[in-house]
Parts: structure tokens; C-alpha cells; sequence
């Protein structure tokens, strides 16, 4: 009775960062059932997937190396850069059950050829000699693999001739292919602070540099999306595929924050305003003294941003004459915040 053999390759996709939703790009799972794994693999690839196999025996030569299935399947969402995993044929010629006479066998010298697939050199050697086949002679062959997924495998066979179960004579010459691991050459991480996250993000993983992320909030709108630090810092020499943490600001506005000082210096006010929407309309509100009608006794100049208080918007407050005034702030939301200021000292 033929038994169907299926096994798997199991091999563990590792997520090594933890993007934020806002980074991770979709693609559309593209069909590649059909195909055969080389082709499937390139499909994947063109729009960023990656494609483990595992195999799945089957009697009909003609169907070797095609892909039978595919998980996620074709037309789904995935995020860029995970792993869709295929199923694909490998053929197995059926084993013939043949009753010999120990001393006719060896006299013809024949064995079956064992499954060594998905076994380690030093498995696929015991069941060789086992079977009366020579590992030492044997042709072996090995691909060279550098990514952390791909080190999992390495050191198994991967292809074997003559295929599992077919009867060969034991001179025969025994064909193994493999994985051979070599990691990825060290790497200086680049500066990427005040960069956009996005730009950030591509410019580490041309370096062969892997990317984790969190936000920060913040209430400078001109900051959005722009790396505030990172983890190693730049200049530093690390191993290839090694994870860069980056913090990045979020915008989020915040309530309307006013405050004020006295310049002595300058015999001026400073008003300071964030928070809220930019930009800002600031207007003063006062009693006019009969004598002074008609007079603009407050002056309101805004002020250029000064990096000894960043967030803060600057306006200098002049006045001829000691007054109560209302600073009246609002944001372009048309939120409102109003701020008394006795203003003592006249100035002009």
C-alpha cells in the first residue's frame, strides 16, 4: 500500500521589529501556486515577500517542483518584508518491495536509496553507509546563505540524486546539496536622527540593518514623523542584520499653554504660546484711558523662534503707558486662551 509522505520545513520567520502600525506597508499576496518554487520565489520577492518551502512527496515526476499551495493566499493582505510560506512537489519514485536471497543481494551488489532530505551531513552519512552506499565519494554541493531566517537550515541536505526509494546499484555515486551559512560583514550604523522615519528606515536596510521603532508624542508639527534618537548610536560598529531602535516624534496637538516674563534687559514682556494649532492670532484687550483715545497703547511683535525654547512661540509686548491688559490667544481651530497681563512698565 503507497503511503504519502509529508513533511515540512520548518522554518521560523523571525519579525525583527516591531514597526509602528503607521510603517508597515501592505502588499497584495500575488498567486504563484503552479509555479515552480525558483519562479515562485522571484514572484515573491518582486513585491517584497519572502517564500519558505516545505515539500510535499509525490509519485508524478511531472509534477516535481511545482507549488501545490501557498499560505497567506493569492490576493491577501501582507505586510512587506514577512514570509508567505509554499508547498511544493518533490518527487519520490515508489518503493518496489523485492524479496532477494542475502547471498544474490550481495551478489549483485543493489540497495535502495534512503530519504536523506532535510537530514544533517552526519545523518544523511550514517544512512548512506547503512545502505551500503559511499558518503566519502559522494558529490556534495552547497549554496551559501547569509540571512538569520536562512541560518536555520544551513547544514541540511536540501536536494538529493537519485531520489528516495529508487534502486541503484551501491558503486553508485550519491549527489547532496546543502546550505553553508556565512554571516553578513560588519556594518557602521549611519546618523539617521532629524531624518523622516520612512527615509530612515530605507537608508538602514540598504546597510543590510534591520528596523524596530516606537513614537514619541509631540506638539511641534514640523517635527512629525522625523527620528528624535536611536539605538545603537551612529558610528557605531555592528555585525550585519543587527536591529536599530529609532524613537520618532508623533504629532499630537495639546491644549493652548500661555505664559509670560519681564525682560528687565529690554524693559519689555515676553509672551510665550504653544499647544493647540498653529498658527497663532494674538490679540490684546484693554481699557483706553479718555486722553490716550484713538491711541494703540499695547503693541504685540512676534518674535522669531529661539532655540533656547523650542515649541515656543515668541511675541515681545510694548506699551506707552501701565495698563491691565488680556492676552487673547487663539489657535487656527479657533480655540481660545486668554491670559491676564499687568503690564507695570511703560515702554515704548
Amino acid at each position: 500500500m503507497n503511503k504519502r509522505l509529508i513533511f515540512f520545513v520548518a522554518v521560523v520567520l523571525a519579525v525583527c521589529f516591531a514597526l509602528p502600525v503607521q510603517a508597515q506597508q501592505q502588499v497584495t499576496v500575488p498567486n504563484v501556486v503552479g509555479m515552480t518554487t525558483d519562479q515562485a520565489v522571484k514572484t515573491l520577492e518582486a513585491v517584497g515577500l519572502r517564500g519558505p518551502i516545505g515539500f510535499e512527496v509525490t509519485a508524478n515526476q511531472a509534477q516535481h517542483g511545482k507549488v501545490t499551495k501557498q499560505n497567506p493566499a493569492a490576493g491577501q493582505k501582507a505586510v512587506k518584508g514577512s514570509g508567505v510560506v509554499l508547498t511544493a512537489y518533490m518527487y519520490q519514485a515508489p518503493a518496489v518491495k523485492v524479496t532477494v536471497a542475502p547471498n544474490v543481494k550481495e551478489a549483485f551488489g543493489e540497495t535502495v536509496m534512503p530519504l536523506v532530505y532535510g537530514k544533517t551531513y552526519a545523518e544523511a552519512k550514517a544512512a548512506l553507509e547503512k545502505a551500503g552506499l559511499s558518503y566519502d565519494k559522494a558529490t556534495k554541493e552547497y549554496s551559501l546563505v547569509r540571512t538569520r531566517d536562512d541560518k536555520l537550515i544551513a547544514g541540511e541536505i536540501r536536494e538529493q540524486r537519485p531520489a528516495a526509494g529508487t534502486r541503484i546499484a551501491k558503486t553508485t555515486q550519491v549527489w547532496l546539496r546543502g546550505y553553508s551559512y556565512k554571516p553578513p560583514p560588519n556594518v557602521t550604523v549611519p546618523d539617521v536622527r532629524n531624518l523622516p522615519f520612512d527615509d530612515a528606515m530605507k537608508k538602514l536596510q540598504a546597510l543590510g540593518l534591520h528596523v524596530g521603532g516606537g513614537s514619541t508624542a509631540t506638539a511641534r508639527k514640523e517635527l512629525d514623523r522625523k527620528v528624535a534618537d536611536q539605538r545603537p548610536a551612529a558610528g557605531t560598529i555592528v555585525p550585519g542584520e543587527t536591529q536599530v531602535h529609532l524613537t520618532y516624534w508623533l504629532y499630537a496637538e495639546s491644549i493652548l499653554e500661555v505664559k509670560a516674563q519681564f525682560m528687565p534687559e529690554a524693559k519689555t514682556y515676553l509672551l510665550m504660546v504653544r499647544g493647540g494649532a498653529l498658527p497663532y492670532d494674538v490679540v490684546a484687550s484693554y481699557d483706553v484711558p479718555k486722553n490716550m483715545a484713538g491711541q494703540k497703547i499695547v503693541r504685540i511683535t512676534p518674535l522669531t523662534d529661539s532655540p533656547g525654547s523650542p515649541g515656543w512661540k515668541l511675541y515681545r509686548i510694548t506699551n506707552q503707558i501701565p495698563v491691565e491688559a488680556v492676552m487673547v490667544v487663539t489657535d487656527a481651530k479657533g480655540r481660545k486662551h486668554n491670559y491676564k497681563l499687568h503690564l507695570t512698565q511703560a515702554n515704548k
